[in-house]
Order: structure tokens, then sequence, then C-alpha cells
């Protein structure tokens, strides 16, 4: 879901719109992307451009994307395992997220500048970012040190935003990004990281703003009210009767409550919040690339509810409730890998054979 990946040029009132998907000009499944991003219109002419000129041919922009998307995942890693008391640490998640923001807008540029722009190079990228975004948040957020339930209520309403922005591109053909979107927020994630190792995370979980709370708190409101606003607004111009949200909202509501009032470690609940996003946003994506009817993702919705039912419901030991959320966060991971897989098999003839993928799917198909 990151706009700056696409082909844009500006409009009269100064923002950056381009009228083709993402990473394949040529598609048929074109949809308008108009971006009013501050940081983009300074990185992309003078950041990513330049700096996609001087990667080899060779290097696949596939890999690109999928190198971003494991950067993700080792700032998360970093953050976990680093000790509060040596704050220091969270300079290499940071560094992480850079290098994530950088790859993620990378991708695009170069596929286009070798000619080499496909479906499967869009799926790829936006797939990735429907999973990235949640691990980038939780990261953040863990590291500033808010509750548990908080963090899983930020990673509902970052589900919702996505959910809500991939609906809007697939019913109305446009994508609209605000002054503050996905790119400023990335950013915000880095340097809060960075300001973590150098003073510590006193200077968020301890720092009152006006004496009323403290600065993590206000970031978590702030960002929840971002990803609200971009929901209901993107909800607003795709006119949706509501139908299509009803399984989306069941689920990250079912989540939400086994974290608050019930008593599961964080890890699996926030895996099947991020997995969430992929079962909802992701297939949407997963059947707009292969033509075929979006699912509701339903099955999703049953499994986080029966778990989180049956915890609470019963009342089960904590130890049991932990168990149960790992085999529903496992199963939502799993189906992740199935509808990655079924799509990449679907569109491989978009693959290059010096490519991971290409390489792994022509020896799979022998």
């Amino acid at each position: 879901m990151v706009a700056s990946s696409a082909e844009h040029h500006t409009d009269e009132d100064g923002a950056m719109s381009h009228p083709a998907t993402a990473r394949d000009a040529s598609s048929k499944s074109s949809y308008q992307v108009v971006d009013h991003s501050i940081l983009l219109r300074l990185l992309k002419p003078y950041v990513w451009e330049p700096i996609a000129a001087h990667i080899p041919t060779w290097v696949s922009a596939n890999t690109i994307s999928i190198v971003g998307a494991l950067s993700a995942v080792a700032a998360l890693v970093s953050v976990m395992l680093t000790d509060s008391s040596q704050p220091g640490w969270y300079a290499l998640a940071s560094l992480f997220v850079a290098i994530y923001i950088n790859l993620d807008n990378l991708d695009g540029a170069h596929a286009r500048r070798t000619g080499r722009s496909a479906p499967m190079g869009e799926f790829i990228d936006h797939w990735m970012d429907t999973i990235s975004s949640g691990i980038v948040i939780w990261a953040v957020t863990y590291a500033i040190q808010l509750p548990p339930w908080i963090i899983v209520a930020l990673l509902c309403t970052n589900t919702l935003a996505f959910y809500a922005t991939y609906l809007e591109q697939q019913t109305t053909g446009h994508m609209h990004m605000g002054m503050l979107g996905n790119l400023e927020g990335l950013v915000i994630v880095a340097v809060i990281l960075a300001a973590v190792s150098v003073f510590g995370v006193e200077i968020f979980s301890e720092y009152q703003i006006f004496g009323l709370l403290t600065a993590s708190w206000a970031l978590a409101i702030w960002t929840m009210l971002q990803c609200a606003w971009t929901a209901l607004t993107c909800s607003w111009r795709t006119r949706s009767d509501g139908l299509s949200w009803v399984a989306l909202l069941l689920a990250l509501g079912a989540a939400f409550a086994w974290m608050r009032w019930g008593e599961v470690p964080l890890v699996p609940v926030a895996i099947t919040v991020v997995f969430c996003n992929s079962a909802f946003s992701g297939r949407r994506l997963v059947a707009h690339i292969l033509k075929e009817p979006p699912r509701a993702g339903r099955s999703a919705a049953l499994l986080v509810m029966a778990g989180a039912g049956l915890s609470l419901g019963l009342d089960l030991a904590a130890n049991h409730q932990e168990t149960l959320a790992w085999v529903v966060a496992s199963l939502l991971m799993m189906q992740a890998a199935f509808d990655f897989v079924r799509t990449t098999r679907g569109r491989s003839q978009d693959l290059q054979p010096n490519e991971f993928l290409g390489w792994f799917f022509a020896r799979s198909q022998r």
C-alpha cells in the first residue's frame, strides 16, 4: 500500500498522481493514485530515482520487495530482543525500518527502469505491505512500552485502514493518500526508534504532554485517529453498504477482546491481527491479481472468534488460552502462505528465471 512505488505526475493542486498500477503500467486493472504526501516529492526525485538508476539490472524488483519486508521483520526482532536498560540497540531497529522504507519505494522504480513491470510485482509489493505495516507498528509500540491491549488496538485500526484503502482502490479505481500518510508514518517510526536509542524509552513512557498524558499515549491516540479517519473517508468514497466489513470487524473485535480480557501473551494475538490483514486486505489483492471473485474472509473471522470465544466463554486457564492463541496464529500464517504460493504459481510467467522465486517455482513444477 505504498503509492510512492508508482509512477506519479503532479496535478494543478500539487498532488502527485498516476494512472496505472504500482508495478504494472500496462495492466488492464489500472487505478488512479492521488498522493498528497509531503515527503514523497522530496525523496522520490532526489533519493530513490537516482539510487534506482544504479541498481544492477540482474537484481529483481521482487527480490527488493522481499528483502524490504524481511527488514521490517528484522526491526521487530531487534526490538523484542533488546533490553530496555540498554536502549542503544534500538538504533538497529531504526536502521532496519529505514531500509524497509527505501526498498519499499525502490522496487517499483527499478521494475519500470528495467522494463519488468508485471502484475506479480504489484502483488508481492502490496501483499507484503499488509504484513509489514503491522510488524512495524508492533515494533515501535513495543519499544515505547505501550500496554499489550493498546498495541493490539493499534494493529486493529491499521488493518481497518488497509482494508478500506484496498476496498476503495478495487471498487472505485482510485487510491487517495493524505499529506501525512504511510510514508510519513514510517519515517516517524524510524525517528522514534532512533530517539529511544539515544535518550531512552523514558522520553516517551514518562514524559507528560501538558501534564495530561505521556508521549507514548499521545502517539497511540494520534495513530488510531489517523487510521480511523482513513478507514472512514475511504468507506465514504466507496459508498460501502457495510456488509463487506462485518467479518473483519468481528475478527478484530474478537482479537481485541481476547487480549484485553483474556489471559494470553501479546505475541500470538499480535500475529493473529497482523495476519488478519493478510486474510482480508491481502485476499482482495489475490482476487484482483488472479481475476477471481474476492473472498470474504469468513474462515479467518470464524477462527479468531472461536479461539477468543472458547477462551473467554469457558474461562480457560492461561496456559490453555496461550496454546489456543498459538494455534489460531499458526493457522492464519499457514493460510497466508497458501495464498502467496497459489498466487505466485498463478502468475509464475511474470517471474524471472534468475530471481529466487522464479528459480524456486521452476524447480517445484518439474
